[in-house]
Order: C-alpha cells, then sequence, then structure tokens
C-alpha cells in the first residue's frame, strides 16, 4: 500500500513541467544535502567530548601545518577521509 504523502507526491510531479522539475530537483537535492549534514553536526554535538575538538586557532595552526607539509616536495599529499555524500538517483 503507498502512503497517501507519496501518492500526492507523484501526483504533483507528474503535473509539474519538465523544467520546473529540473529546479524542484536542484533545490530538493541541496536541501537533502543539508539535511544530512545537519544530522551529522547534531550527531556529532551529541559524541563529541570537550578535547575532541579544536578551537578556530586550533584549526587555522593545523592547516597551515598541513597545507605547508603537502607543499613540501618530501612529503606525501595527505588526503582526508570524509565518510561520502549519500547517492541520490536522478
Amino acid at each position: 500500500m503507498i502512503n497517501p504523502l507519496r501518492k500526492k507526491l507523484h501526483y504533483l510531479i507528474d503535473r509539474i513541467s519538465e523544467e520546473d522539475l529540473g529546479k524542484t530537483w536542484k533545490t530538493l537535492q541541496a536541501l537533502f544535502y543539508d539535511s544530512y549534514m545537519l544530522k551529522a553536526i547534531e550527531e556529532a554535538k551529541e559524541t563529541l567530548k570537550p578535547g575532541d575538538s579544536l578551537t578556530y586557532e586550533e584549526a587555522i595552526e593545523m592547516l597551515h601545518f598541513e597545507y605547508s607539509r603537502s607543499s613540501s616536495i618530501y612529503a606525501e599529499p595527505h588526503q582526508p577521509n570524509y565518510p561520502p555524500f549519500p547517492k541520490i538517483n536522478h
């Protein structure tokens, strides 16, 4: 059985022009990514303990250090390992 909200959404999508559907998709995709990041931030706030995060000054200092380290001809470039964004089919 289809959720009534889903049914309404399908009906609405069928009535939107292709141009407006493209614009709507871009907006929804941005909102989805924003929601994903906000959830991650909220989870981080719940799990971080004092000392787990950096102050602004510490972060700037670390960025300068990483930049100078990666620009050095002797150092291998450091690639941070961030979790990937979830895939959205379009």
